[in-house]
């Protein structure tokens, strides 16, 4: 497995308040296809690790350890279903995987970013959308809200199938339960059955259970708002895999033959990837035509994730590698995009490929900066101009 050059990957994420790498990065080579998933500081974040052995699902949870302020920033989750070959990101406040393994739910953070004079009618059409999407009240969205230097955060319950992993967003503002961090009560009654606080009136909470056979919700109590001091989050009906563990080289067996590796990096980081011997070209494809929709539905994220997933499937196949470009122009930076292009592709296939990009609407955002131009000549081949 080759090493990963991240230095630039690291700059733009600082913004993250837990200093989170959580972007997919490519790795593979010869037998064993590897996957690189993150960088973490242990010292800025818990890391937990959950897997079953019978439905073959892999959890792992990212989230700040001893905040000495709120950030409206969510937990990172990552979820991979070696049997139906799916994995996804999430960021959220909390994520619970059902008993049954069938679906989870995870809270997602919303944000308004603080008002400004010159766009105060967005500003209103942004909030009266959220007011719309929670189906609540505009007092009761104004209480509920948590708040990091002007910017105000909630937090909306998300219903996840485990099949297909399509969100369905719940129309419901879910509280916050601590002052420093993200931290709720999810529990599973039943499979189909969620327990959990909502604010649905501006100074009272309520324990609600949601059903979701039949879309209801029954309200169990009610009380003024809290919050508690600390509150540890459980996310699978099965233990911790790191918990007391040396996770600075460690690893894990997975279902299938597949492993998670966890090594020291550089500065005191802990890489974790994902590891498989044998891929599949027929569904990498199936994979790719999934991302080549996302993409054109402007959903760029997923798009990248199930380009990512397609290669692991089958890493040779420079469509899908060529697809994370495109996805990763539409909401990175020039730099991230011409250094996974140097990782991925070497030699007449980049000569190629940087053919393709020096002709590629996708790219039309980035070729607007200076910064692009100067990146494409280092990059690629005098013979195209970089004068687009």
């Amino acid at each position: 497995m080759h090493a990963m050059a991240l230095s630039s990957f690291k700059a733009r994420v600082l913004g993250w308040a837990f200093g989170a790498l959580c972007l997919l990065l490519p790795s593979h080579a010869g037998a064993t296809q590897g996957m690189l998933l993150t960088q973490f500081d242990p010292e800025l974040q818990t890391a937990a690790a959950y897997h079953t052995f019978e439905r073959g699902l892999l959890l792992l949870a990212f989230e700040r350890r001893n905040p000495d302020h709120f950030t409206c920033e969510g937990n990172r989750y990552f979820l991979y279903d070696a049997q139906n070959e799916r994995m996804a990101w999430f960021e959220g406040g909390n994520l619970l995987v059902s008993g049954d393994f069938k679906r989870l739910v995870y809270l997602k953070t919303r944000r308004l970013e603080p008002v400004q004079p010159s766009a105060i009618k967005r500003f209103e059409a942004q909030a009266q959308r959220l007011v719309e999407e929670l189906q609540v009240s505009p007092g009761v969205l104004q209480a509920a809200a948590s708040e990091q230097d002007g910017r105000r955060c909630w937090q909306q319950p998300v219903l996840v199938p485990l099949g297909d992993l399509e969100e369905q967003p719940l129309p419901y503002l879910a509280e916050n339960l601590c002052e420093k961090r993200w931290c709720s009560e999810l529990y599973f009654e039943q499979p189909d059955q969620l327990r959990l606080w909502l604010r649905l009136s501006p100074k009272e909470v309520s324990m609600v259970r949601l059903d979701f056979t039949d879309g209801a919700h029954r309200i169990l109590k009610k009380g003024a708002p809290f919050h508690q001091p600390e509150l540890r989050q459980q996310h699978m009906a099965r233990e911790n895999l790191l918990a007391g563990k040396d996770i600075k080289n460690l690893q894990l067996p997975l279902a299938g033959g597949r492993r998670l590796i966890l090594r020291q990096e550089r500065g005191g980081r802990v890489s974790m990837t994902l590891l498989r011997k044998e891929g599949d070209g027929r569904l990498a494809k199936v994979r790719l035509k999934e991302a080549q929709d996302l993409l054109k539905q402007d959903h760029p994220r997923a798009a990248f994730t199930a380009a990512r997933l397609s290669s692991w499937l089958n890493p040779v196949d420079t469509e899908a590698r060529y697809l994370q470009l495109q996805a990763l122009a539409a909401y990175e930076g020039t730099g991230a995009v011409f250094e996974l292009m140097d990782q991925e592709f070497k030699g007449s296939e980049k000569d190629q490929i940087c053919q393709r990009l020096h002709l590629d609407d996708r790219f039309k955002r980035l070729k607007q900066q200076p910064l692009f131009f100067d990146q494409f000549a280092q990059s690629c081949p005098k013979k195209f101009s970089p004068n687009f």
